[in-house]
């Protein structure tokens, strides 16, 4: 059912999807934590919103990597290696602009996507 909301309400145009690497992630993290993120069905979802897209022809499904789009300034393309995970706002230390890491994460996800359709 909650599948289904989503497929229904995020069907637009093109949806961008990030690659959720779950066994990659639980190395770094508390056990408990890492259990937690093993009940959660990413690809199950993905496959969902992937088979909904397909009954909607104008609809594209892109499934992306998310590697340094958090550490990257959305601004000037700076690469900020020690982000630690203390603070939910991004802050460029080259040209001290802010903004919130998830909104920086998503929007550095749509110019990989954009810059990548540009070269081929």
């Amino acid at each position: 059912m909650v599948y289904m909301v989503y497929a229904q309400n995020a069907i637009k145009e093109i949806l961008i999807i990030i690659e959720f690497r779950t066994q990659g992630m639980i190395r770094r993290i508390r056990s408990k934590t890492a259990r937690a993120m093993c009940t959660w069905s990413h690809y199950r979802f993905r496959q969902h919103l992937i088979n909904k897209a397909r009954e909607h022809p104008w609809c594209q499904i892109v499934v992306c990597t998310e590697e340094y789009t958090s550490k990257t300034c959305g601004s000037c393309g700076y690469i900020h290696e020690k982000l630690g995970g203390g603070s939910k706002e991004f802050c460029c230390p080259q040209y001290n602009t802010k903004i919130d890491r998830d909104i920086n994460g998503a929007r550095n996800n749509l110019l990989k996507y954009l810059t990548k359709k540009e070269s081929t």
